[in-house]
């Protein structure tokens, strides 16, 4: 399920899933990448993020958060630990 379906609505959708799994980035971060991939003004993203979720307020929600500052292969160690670590069972989830 997308987190911002998951996450952005009244529904509770939320209390049916085990994991909530997000990545944020800076609003710089954001910015160069939108201008990058989708010729997008530094005006279309700040509307685009001020209008979703804060990145402080993922964070309290989610049960990993995935820091995606970096280059992909940075995020697919970060996932790969996450994973891992969910897989072995040493996760901490009394933050829930």
């Amino acid at each position: 399920m997308e987190a911002a379906v998951l996450l952005e609505t009244d529904a509770d959708w939320d209390k049916m899933v085990d994991e909530i799994w997000v990545t944020v980035s800076s609003e710089a971060t954001v910015i160069r990448r939108m201008k990058d991939q989708r010729g997008m003004t530094e005006e279309q993203t700040k509307a685009r993020i001020h209008a979703q979720m804060s990145n402080e307020e993922k964070i309290k929600r989610a049960s990993v958060v995935i820091h995606n500052e970096g280059d992909i292969e940075h995020v697919k160690r970060e996932v790969k630990k996450h994973w891992d670590e969910l897989q072995s069972g040493s996760v901490d989830k009394s933050h829930r």
